[in-house]
């Protein structure tokens, strides 16, 4: 069965700009493409309160010692300090560069089918 479209019908403008979630950029330019960052920071902020629900004293001890942390990551990287992420997420960001840069040369569905499983590597 044929999916017809009607021409005349009006569309209201997408909520979020194909610029805002097309990680296309990403895969290519070997920028984060997930919050795994985010999430690391978040388990380590949780790992310095030692607890679900802080008092303010042990709230603001730890967000010093997270200020604290950060500054000294901060002068690391304007020095020239460098941390190297893990091989396989080396292996895996390189994978994914050449699969994006394939992009146009490979069926449609090959080249989803190989990002979709390199989302899940």
């Amino acid at each position: 069965m044929a999916v017809e479209f009607d021409e005349d019908v009006q569309r209201r403008p997408a909520t979020f700009y194909v610029e805002t979630w097309n990680q296309h950029a990403a895969g290519s330019g070997g920028i984060a493409r997930s919050t795994n960052s985010v999430e690391g920071w978040h388990y380590w902020l949780q790992s310095l309160f030692r607890c679900h629900h802080p008092t303010v004293w042990s709230f603001m001890t730890g967000i010093q010692r997270d200020i604290q942390r950060q500054k000294a990551l901060f002068m690391q990287a304007t020095t020239g300090v460098a941390h190297p992420s893990a091989k396989k997420y080396r292996s895996l960001n390189d994978r994914v560069a050449r699969a994006v840069a394939a992009y146009g040369r490979a069926e449609v569905l090959v080249y989803l089918r190989s990002i979709a499983y390199l989302s899940h590597s």
